[in-house]
């Protein structure tokens, strides 16, 4: 009936590590991700938000589009 442990042993384990992941803080959720958002919608809908220097549009580093 258990013959099959191995599988279920490594997708355990890896939904251990994708819960760990998505609840850690560190480079897994970049703020770009939610800043580029913030930018957006300032940009689109004229919200009065404070733009962050990677997105000035002087010397811009970080595109709103994702990659």
């Amino acid at each position: 009936m258990f013959r099959r442990k191995g599988p279920l042993l490594i997708y355990a384990g890896l939904l251990l590590f994708r819960l760990a992941c998505a609840l850690s803080p560190s480079y897994i959720h970049p703020d770009e991700f939610f800043q580029a958002g913030e930018v957006t919608a300032a940009a689109v809908f004229g919200l009065k938000t404070r733009v962050p220097w990677e997105y000035d549009s002087a010397f811009p580093c970080r595109s709103i589009l994702p990659a």
